[in-house]
């Protein structure tokens, strides 16, 4: 397995022009074979997997080392969640993927360890003598190549997923001899970039790859990297600023975990000017401002386009001697009031779900991501928080019933900056979306169902196989056969689990969370998953 090169930009050389440059470098090495088009995918910040399979049986699983010869972790890399020990049919090929550690796995387990990354702790329990304490680290597993499939690449992604593989997502797929094929690829790069940090793992970047495998041979690879690939990093030089810390106040997620968040003196962090970062949970707090006061100068650093965080104090007091020692959330919602609760792990949340202002924007802003309907570029959360404030919509099933009349554009032409362009671009936009087919994982992540990330959601939809059937299964009593052996080939299937079947089986026994499901579903073309 090569590394590859990064799109590098020359003196005054915009993104788009620097991937359009290679674009044509790629056709001229393909000589006359067509590309097919050009396919983006998140980076994956991992370790590089090899795994050989010998009719259908994992055989071996090796690291990338140099290039040519690499590490012999066969026996941990059958404990990683992701990584498939028989194919259905009977292939000789090399499934190619990263090792990683999802970014909640490594926020539980980084108090143990003594790794500074993700990508470390993945790297190093990959590597442990004792297979074991591999399988305890929870470790994934997402493929992005085979070696010895004859087809283009989006079919080698919807082979590995068949097959039972995770695949990075979301991606991208061009027609690269489009005039904007350069530009909607660094569209995507930037898109990614500002969802980092909602995305189950680290990424570094994007990656893109030619579509057809002629292409890919006809243009071979240098001694470092293929031709037919190229990284697309995010900034790897990590802005670090320091400013004072003036307070900390409280923001509630679409599930009602309170998340602390450091209010600062505005600081320039590349070219952003920061004036907030994430504390991230209770515990985090207590330990990066442990010895902090108020006013105190504390670091800031943001990498990329992910959420600046605090990484400390500037020469704090003595433990003990700071303001923060003994913060905790507040008792009550600060959105809507009402009494939080506290989880086995000390963490508070707010229970109000839909009752709760800040909840139903945070749901909505999920509801209408790229990981669901796609409807953000119409629909940003300054605008979600007003029609929530307004009381027009307050849940996904409510804003895909707001119709073309008189009454609905008058309410939202009634709203500060929004005026008859913004309504009706937004109820076009709705419309579109209603009679446009949506997969069944994308609708499932729109949903927001605790334990049900991108990756869960797409085994799910194929193993469910349709809407109808995933919903009865859940819906249906405890007595139905045909539900009872649907939720147990759920939670039987590799990647998915009891975990996620208990999380679905809550989230459809709730009467509001059930009959908004099911409204919204009503609106929509759900296409079933082969």
């Amino acid at each position: 397995m090569l590394s590859l090169e990064n799109v590098k930009k020359k003196a005054g050389e915009s993104e788009e022009a620097a991937i359009a440059r290679w674009i044509g470098k790629v056709r001229k090495a393909a000589k006359s074979k067509a590309l097919g088009g050009i396919v983006g995918e998140p980076k994956l910040d991992g370790l590089s997997v090899s795994l050989r399979y010998e009719a259908g049986s994992l055989a071996q699983g090796a690291t990338r080392g140099d290039g040519t010869q690499g590490d012999d972790i066969t026996e941990n890399a059958r404990v990683v969640e992701g990584v498939v020990h028989r194919l259905p049919e009977a292939a000789s090929v090399e499934v190619r993927g990263e090792v990683v550690m999802r970014r909640s796995t490594f926020e539980k387990l980084k108090g143990s360890l003594s790794f500074a990354s993700a990508r470390n702790a993945a790297a190093g329990s990959l590597r442990q003598q004792d297979a074991a304490t591999t399988r305890e680290r929870g470790l994934s597993f997402v493929a992005h190549d085979v070696v010895g499939l004859e087809a283009s690449y989006s079919a080698k992604r919807e082979t590995l997923a068949a097959w039972g593989f995770a695949v990075a997502v979301p991606h991208e797929r061009v027609k690269d001899d489009d005039d904007d094929a350069a530009r909607t690829l660094a569209e995507y790069h930037r898109a990614v970039a500002a969802a980092r940090g909602e995305l189950e793992f680290d990424v570094d970047g994007v990656v893109y790859k030619v579509e057809s495998q002629a292409a890919r041979d006809a243009s071979g690879a240098t001694a470092k990297a293929p031709r037919w690939a190229i990284a697309h990093k995010f900034d790897s030089d990590a802005a670090v600023a320091a400013t004072a810390l003036r307070g900390v106040r409280v923001s509630v997620g679409k599930s009602g975990a309170l998340t602390p968040i450091a209010e600062l003196d505005p600081v320039k962090l590349g070219d952003v000017e920061v004036r907030s970062a994430s504390l991230h949970n209770v515990a985090t707090l207590r330990e990066v401002l442990a010895g902090v006061r108020l006013g105190d100068p504390v670091l800031v650093r943001r990498a990329g386009d992910v959420i600046p965080q605090v990484v400390g104090g500037l020469q704090p007091e003595p433990v003990g001697r700071g303001d923060f020692e003994a913060w905790d959330a507040p008792d009550r919602c600060p959105s809507c009031a009402t009494p939080t609760v506290r989880a086995p792990d000390g963490e508070k949340s707010c229970p109000a779900a839909f009752d709760c202002d800040a909840q139903a924007v945070e749901r909505l802003a999920h509801f209408v991501s790229r990981r669901g309907l796609d409807l953000g570029a119409n629909l940003g959360k300054k605008k979600i928080k007003q029609l929530v404030e307004a009381n027009i919509t307050r849940t996904g099933a409510d804003l895909l019933e707001l119709v073309d009349d008189d009454a609905t554009l008058r309410r939202l032409e009634a709203l500060d900056g929004w005026a008859t362009k913004s309504a009706t671009k937004l109820i076009d936009s709705l419309d579109q979306r209603r009679q446009r087919p949506l997969t069944l994982a994308a609708f499932l992540s729109s949903l927001g169902v605790p334990r049900l990330g991108k990756s869960t959601a797409d085994l799910v939809a194929r193993t469910a196989g349709s809407w109808d059937t995933l919903w009865q299964a859940f819906t249906a009593p405890d007595d139905h056969e045909d539900a009872r052996a649907t939720r147990t080939r759920l939670a039987e299937t590799r990647g998915i689990g009891v975990a996620a079947v208990d999380a679905l089986r809550a989230f459809a026994l709730d009467r509001r969370e059930s009959a908004m499901a099911a409204r919204a579903a009503a609106c929509l073309v759900i296409l079933d998953a082969s």
